[in-house]
């Protein structure tokens, strides 16, 4: 063989390998949710959200892969583009009836992912003691959510705080409306799930984890749906309330 084709053949090689092992490393990254569980295969799980839960009802996103990894009951879908948590006249916002009596009466686990619109909507964090229910404020109407499902539902509740965003100068802010929501899940004794610092969406990472600094993109979908399976695999033992 010549030298030119055992050179050629060396590259080769060469190439093979690199595509072998990157091949590996994102088979490895895409198929964390291959691996089926039924551990909540007889749970009624719903999403309370805004527009970052409503694109997964038109597209593959955290919602669908969670349903799909731990095989639920049902799964039901309750985002709305652009609603807020908090906000007295906002007639679509979490807090009113017309979103709390659409969640389904068997739900086992509800989860609320928001807060994102409330910062953009620069609305009032408001005092974070249980006895706050002002609805024009963020952890008033956190509040009134809570109780007005404890109220229709024997379902455990989980907060999500909002992941890392970043437009401009416009969330900023964004930071004290995560810690609300941990004060919030404190107070009222629910779960809580941290996606600010709890995932890989930062200021170095945002614009590839989402389509606009916001919404997430599949990768950012993937972040957010490992988060929630880890909590729910942590609490497997447990079993999250499955009675009603």
């Amino acid at each position: 063989m010549t030298k030119l084709g055992t050179k050629s053949k060396q590259i080769f090689i060469f190439i093979i390998i690199i595509a072998a092992v990157l091949f590996a490393s994102c088979s490895k990254r895409k198929t964390y949710f291959n691996n089926i569980t039924n551990y909540y295969e007889d749970y009624v799980v719903s999403f309370l959200g805004d527009s970052i839960t409503e694109q997964c009802k038109s597209e593959k996103g955290y919602v669908q892969l969670l349903s799909e990894h731990f095989c639920f009951k049902k799964t039901n879908n309750y985002g709305v583009s652009g609603t807020t948590i908090s906000g007295y006249n906002r007639n679509d916002a979490f807090f009113q009836d017309i979103r709390i009596n659409e969640i389904d009466i068997e739900s086992n686990i509800v989860f609320i992912y928001g807060g994102i619109n409330d910062c953009l909507s620069n609305y009032n964090i408001g005092d974070a003691i249980i006895t706050n229910e002002d609805t024009s404020t963020f952890i008033g109407a956190y509040n009134t959510i809570i109780k007005k499902i404890k109220s229709r539902l024997n379902a455990n509740i989980v907060l999500i705080g909002p992941h890392y965003c970043e437009v401009d100068d416009f969330f900023v802010n964004l930071g004290l409306y995560v810690d609300a929501v941990r004060n919030v899940a404190t107070i009222n004794n629910v779960d809580y799930i941290d996606l600010y610092k709890g995932i890989d969406i930062n200021s170095e990472t945002v614009k590839f984890k989402t389509k606009d600094g916001v919404h997430l993109n599949y990768e950012g979908n993937i972040l957010v749906a490992e988060k929630i399976a880890k909590y729910l695999l942590d609490r497997k033992s447990t079993r999250l309330n499955s009675s009603h």
